[in-house]
Protein backbone atom coordinates (compact mmCIF):
# COMPACT_ATOMS: atom_id res chain seq x y z
CA UNK A 1 0.00 0.00 0.00
CA UNK A 2 1.43 3.49 -0.91
CA UNK A 3 2.06 6.16 1.76
CA UNK A 4 -0.72 8.17 0.66
CA UNK A 5 -3.35 5.43 0.74
CA UNK A 6 -1.91 4.96 4.34
CA UNK A 7 -2.78 8.49 4.86
CA UNK A 8 -6.28 8.32 3.21
CA UNK A 9 -7.43 5.03 5.09
CA UNK A 10 -6.37 4.42 8.55
CA UNK A 11 -8.00 6.78 11.00
CA UNK A 12 -4.45 7.90 12.78
CA UNK A 13 -1.59 6.40 10.74
CA UNK A 14 1.16 8.67 11.50
CA UNK A 15 2.94 10.44 13.62
CA UNK A 16 4.65 13.92 13.43
CA UNK A 17 8.39 13.26 13.33
CA UNK A 18 9.70 16.59 12.75
CA UNK A 19 10.54 19.49 9.99
CA UNK A 20 12.29 19.10 6.66
CA UNK A 21 14.79 21.54 5.16
CA UNK A 22 14.46 23.02 1.99
CA UNK A 23 16.89 24.73 -0.56
CA UNK A 24 15.39 28.17 -1.62
CA UNK A 25 16.19 30.63 -4.65
CA UNK A 26 15.37 28.15 -7.85
CA UNK A 27 12.39 30.03 -8.54
CA UNK A 28 9.74 27.39 -9.04
CA UNK A 29 7.47 27.77 -11.54
CA UNK A 30 4.62 26.86 -9.32
CA UNK A 31 5.42 30.01 -7.32
CA UNK A 32 6.89 27.58 -4.04
CA UNK A 33 9.93 29.44 -2.81
CA UNK A 34 11.68 26.41 -1.65
CA UNK A 35 11.64 22.66 -2.66
CA UNK A 36 12.37 19.57 -0.28
CA UNK A 37 14.08 17.79 -2.62
CA UNK A 38 16.35 18.95 -5.56
CA UNK A 39 16.98 21.34 -8.08
CA UNK A 40 18.85 20.50 -10.77
CA UNK A 41 20.18 23.15 -13.65
CA UNK A 42 20.97 20.94 -16.74
CA UNK A 43 21.54 21.18 -20.92
CA UNK A 44 18.60 20.25 -22.66
CA UNK A 45 18.46 16.69 -24.13
CA UNK A 46 19.93 18.22 -27.80
CA UNK A 47 22.58 18.71 -26.95
CA UNK A 48 25.04 21.47 -26.21
CA UNK A 49 26.62 22.51 -22.72
CA UNK A 50 25.77 24.33 -19.10
CA UNK A 51 28.76 26.42 -18.22
CA UNK A 52 28.39 27.30 -14.46
CA UNK A 53 30.33 29.60 -12.20
CA UNK A 54 29.95 28.40 -8.54
CA UNK A 55 30.45 30.41 -5.62
CA UNK A 56 30.03 29.93 -2.05
CA UNK A 57 29.74 32.61 0.51
CA UNK A 58 31.61 34.60 -2.09
CA UNK A 59 34.69 31.89 -2.96
CA UNK A 60 34.95 30.91 -6.27
CA UNK A 61 34.81 26.76 -5.83
CA UNK A 62 34.36 26.23 -9.47
CA UNK A 63 34.13 26.98 -13.28
CA UNK A 64 31.94 23.86 -14.97
CA UNK A 65 31.34 23.13 -18.48
CA UNK A 66 29.29 20.36 -19.18
CA UNK A 67 26.11 18.38 -18.58
CA UNK A 68 24.94 21.23 -15.15
CA UNK A 69 24.71 20.49 -11.46
CA UNK A 70 21.96 18.82 -8.99
CA UNK A 71 21.40 20.84 -5.96
CA UNK A 72 19.79 18.56 -3.23
CA UNK A 73 18.11 18.77 0.65
CA UNK A 74 19.43 15.65 3.07
CA UNK A 75 16.20 13.85 1.88
CA UNK A 76 16.76 14.76 -1.74
CA UNK A 77 20.05 12.85 -1.86
CA UNK A 78 19.05 9.45 -1.97
CA UNK A 79 17.78 10.68 -5.70
CA UNK A 80 19.89 12.29 -8.65
CA UNK A 81 22.50 13.36 -6.20
CA UNK A 82 23.80 9.70 -5.49
CA UNK A 83 22.88 8.48 -9.05
CA UNK A 84 25.08 11.25 -10.11
CA UNK A 85 28.03 9.60 -7.76
CA UNK A 86 27.43 12.97 -4.75
CA UNK A 87 27.36 11.91 -1.14
CA UNK A 88 23.73 10.40 0.91
CA UNK A 89 22.84 12.37 3.43
CA UNK A 90 20.63 11.59 6.47
CA UNK A 91 17.96 13.54 7.22
CA UNK A 92 19.01 15.94 10.11
CA UNK A 93 21.72 16.91 8.90
CA UNK A 94 21.97 20.53 8.40
CA UNK A 95 23.44 21.25 4.84
CA UNK A 96 22.81 20.78 1.53
CA UNK A 97 24.86 19.66 -1.65
CA UNK A 98 25.94 20.12 -4.59
CA UNK A 99 26.56 17.50 -7.38
CA UNK A 100 27.89 18.30 -10.55
CA UNK A 101 27.01 16.32 -13.69
CA UNK A 102 29.09 14.98 -16.00
CA UNK A 103 31.28 17.61 -17.31
CA UNK A 104 34.62 18.63 -19.70
CA UNK A 105 37.37 17.99 -17.75
CA UNK A 106 38.39 19.75 -14.41
CA UNK A 107 37.88 18.71 -11.42
CA UNK A 108 34.85 19.50 -9.30
CA UNK A 109 33.71 16.96 -6.40
CA UNK A 110 30.34 16.77 -5.22
CA UNK A 111 30.11 19.53 -2.20
CA UNK A 112 28.23 19.60 1.11
CA UNK A 113 27.81 23.46 2.20
CA UNK A 114 26.86 24.53 5.72
CA UNK A 115 23.18 25.42 6.56
CA UNK A 116 24.69 28.78 6.93
CA UNK A 117 26.10 29.60 3.93
CA UNK A 118 25.15 30.78 0.25
CA UNK A 119 25.63 29.04 -3.07
CA UNK A 120 25.40 31.56 -6.43
CA UNK A 121 25.08 29.51 -9.67
CA UNK A 122 26.42 31.96 -12.60
CA UNK A 123 24.64 29.97 -15.68
CA UNK A 124 25.09 30.54 -19.20
CA UNK A 125 23.94 27.92 -21.81
CA UNK A 126 24.91 26.78 -25.64
CA UNK A 127 22.72 28.15 -28.40
CA UNK A 128 20.98 24.97 -27.59
CA UNK A 129 19.53 26.19 -24.46
CA UNK A 130 19.48 24.82 -20.60
CA UNK A 131 16.42 24.05 -18.24
CA UNK A 132 15.35 24.14 -14.59
CA UNK A 133 14.15 21.18 -13.24
CA UNK A 134 12.89 20.23 -9.68
CA UNK A 135 12.17 17.41 -8.02
CA UNK A 136 12.27 15.52 -11.68
CA UNK A 137 9.97 17.90 -13.25
CA UNK A 138 10.67 20.94 -15.44
CA UNK A 139 10.24 24.06 -14.40
CA UNK A 140 11.29 26.27 -16.95
CA UNK A 141 14.23 27.86 -19.20
CA UNK A 142 17.27 28.51 -17.14
CA UNK A 143 18.02 31.58 -15.56
CA UNK A 144 21.10 33.70 -16.11
CA UNK A 145 21.72 33.50 -12.07
CA UNK A 146 20.78 31.68 -8.63
CA UNK A 147 21.25 32.45 -5.30
CA UNK A 148 20.08 29.07 -2.96
CA UNK A 149 20.11 29.34 0.33
CA UNK A 150 19.39 26.30 3.06
CA UNK A 151 15.91 26.75 4.62
CA UNK A 152 15.20 24.81 8.07
CA UNK A 153 11.46 23.73 8.71
CA UNK A 154 9.45 24.57 5.47
CA UNK A 155 7.61 20.69 5.89
CA UNK A 156 6.42 18.77 8.02
CA UNK A 157 7.66 15.02 8.45
CA UNK A 158 5.44 12.34 9.50
CA UNK A 159 6.18 8.87 10.23
CA UNK A 160 4.22 5.27 10.26
CA UNK A 161 4.93 2.75 13.27
CA UNK A 162 6.30 0.37 10.78
CA UNK A 163 7.61 2.72 8.21
CA UNK A 164 11.70 1.11 7.67
CA UNK A 165 14.64 3.41 8.17
CA UNK A 166 16.19 5.39 5.45
CA UNK A 167 18.91 2.97 4.59
CA UNK A 168 17.01 -0.21 5.06
CA UNK A 169 14.64 0.93 2.06
CA UNK A 170 17.57 1.47 0.01
CA UNK A 171 18.96 -1.84 -0.05
CA UNK A 172 15.69 -2.91 -0.70
CA UNK A 173 15.21 -1.54 -3.25
CA UNK A 174 19.29 -2.32 -4.21
CA UNK A 175 20.03 1.40 -4.58
CA UNK A 176 22.50 0.68 -2.15
CA UNK A 177 23.66 -3.34 -2.57
CA UNK A 178 27.05 -5.17 -1.66
CA UNK A 179 30.37 -5.50 -2.93
CA UNK A 180 30.96 -8.85 -5.04
CA UNK A 181 33.58 -10.21 -2.95
CA UNK A 182 30.87 -9.97 0.19
CA UNK A 183 28.07 -11.46 -2.22
CA UNK A 184 30.31 -14.68 -2.67
CA UNK A 185 31.43 -15.04 0.16
CA UNK A 186 27.70 -14.65 1.58
CA UNK A 187 26.28 -16.64 -1.23
CA UNK A 188 29.00 -19.88 0.56
CA UNK A 189 27.74 -18.75 4.13
CA UNK A 190 23.61 -18.35 2.67
CA UNK A 191 24.21 -14.93 4.16
CA UNK A 192 20.74 -13.39 4.34
CA UNK A 193 21.23 -10.05 5.42
CA UNK A 194 23.77 -9.46 1.66
CA UNK A 195 22.26 -7.20 -0.62
CA UNK A 196 22.62 -8.44 -3.94
CA UNK A 197 22.89 -5.61 -6.85
CA UNK A 198 20.09 -5.04 -9.57
CA UNK A 199 19.17 -7.93 -12.00
CA UNK A 200 20.99 -10.26 -10.51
Amino acid sequence: MSTLSKCLRAPNPRRVRGWLPGVGGLRLFSGIPVTTLEGCVSRVAAGGQVRLSVHVDGALFARIAGDGAVVSTPLGTSGYAISAGGPLLLTGVDGFVLTPLPKHGGFAPPLVIDSGSELVLDATASLAGARLEVDGQVAGACADSYTITFRPGVATQVAFDDQEPLLAGLRRRRILFDSPRFLAEADRAKDPNVTPPPGS
